[in-house]
């Protein structure tokens, strides 16, 4: 955590940018760090890193030997939100002496770029409104086909508990209320 924090603000981020990439690549996923931001920012999750000091670890991966960023606690996501709300797509509004991480990946044009190609590969990707239209509508569909046969389970239960099973296997027009 310390080699993250010094390599964040070295000097070497304005004088030396690739150096500076270079050293932060080595310590950090930032492939996976760019990709949740893009994500993140999309979902408007509002309780988490960049508006919370919390809802993230920090995950030292030992295939790779660098830290993963881990989020979660993602419940206040896709809504509103609170406490100012989420982050911009493009972070205006960011307390930017308390978010460094993000501040400094953002100002960097490399990460920058990689950021907006994240961004855009999730908005027109698996957040693209035809995608989440037909997403839930094929959801909803199944629950409701499941919940009508669940419905028609126990509509029979209850008629063979009334009257018998022999009343169950008679046409529908044949039936009547059991009471």
């Amino acid at each position: 955590m310390q080699q993250l924090y010094t390599i964040i603000n070295d000097a070497t981020r304005t004088t030396d940018a690739a150096a500076w990439r270079s050293k932060l690549d080595a310590t950090l996923d930032t492939k996976t760090f760019l990709k949740y931001l893009a994500i993140n920012t999309t979902i408007q999750n509002w309780d988490t890193y960049g508006r919370m000091t919390h809802n993230y670890f920090l995950y030292n991966n030992p295939a790779n030997g660098l830290l993963t960023w881990i989020p979660w606690d993602n419940n206040e996501a896709l809504q509103t939100g609170k406490q100012s709300g989420s982050l911009n797509l493009n972070f205006s509004g960011l307390n930017a002496s308390q978010w460094s991480i993000i501040r400094y990946m953002y100002q960097d044009a490399v990460y920058k770029s990689q950021y907006d190609t994240y961004l855009k590969e999730t908005v027109s990707g698996a957040f693209n409104p035809t995608s989440i239209q037909a997403l839930y509508t094929s959801r909803i569909d199944r629950a409701l086909r499941h919940h009508r046969k669940a419905r028609l389970h126990l509509f029979k239960k209850f008629i063979r508990v009334c009257v018998g099973d022999k009343y169950v296997r008679k046409s529908r027009s044949q039936q009547s209320s059991c009471g």
